[in-house]
């Protein structure tokens, strides 16, 4: 992956290419352990795109992974009103991360409105993860 990264040609359209190359390899990294090296991958997709929300949303995501809450309520600030599904469904997550059940419902409802044929699969991670969090929440 760090060859497909680093042959992308110059220009936006080669800067949001690795952006997105950099996400990918950021979620991979998480899922082998590497929290850091994830970090480190949506810290430099944020140099490649500073404003992009998605780049933002995820960033906010692993900032939350390696305990820097501030960090990670300072990235979410920064986004911009999401326009498209991916940027909505990203918010929700970390607003769900962050214990903003109902927040994270009202972004959930609203990526339905943005693209209603994702409906069963925006639904369903809603009723996994909005349950079980709700349990651990409200736990004594």
């Amino acid at each position: 992956m760090d060859t497909a990264i680093r042959l992308q040609p110059a220009g936006l359209a080669g800067l949001a290419t690795r952006a997105s190359l950099l996400r990918n390899r950021f979620y991979v990294k998480y899922q082998l352990g590497d929290v850091q090296g994830a970090l480190a991958d949506m810290n430099n997709a944020k140099q490649l795109l500073p404003e992009d929300n998605v780049n933002l949303s995820f960033l906010a995501v692993a900032k939350h992974w390696v305990g820097d809450l501030e960090g990670a309520r300072a990235d979410m600030a920064r986004v911009k009103q999401p326009t498209d599904m991916n940027e909505v469904y990203t918010r929700s997550f970390v607003k769900r991360l962050q214990g903003d059940l109902e927040g994270a419902l009202v972004d959930m409802e609203h990526a339905v409105q943005l693209c209603p044929d994702h409906a069963y699969f925006l639904w369903s991670w809603a009723s996994r993860n909005i349950a079980k969090l709700r349990r651990i929440y409200q736990a004594p």
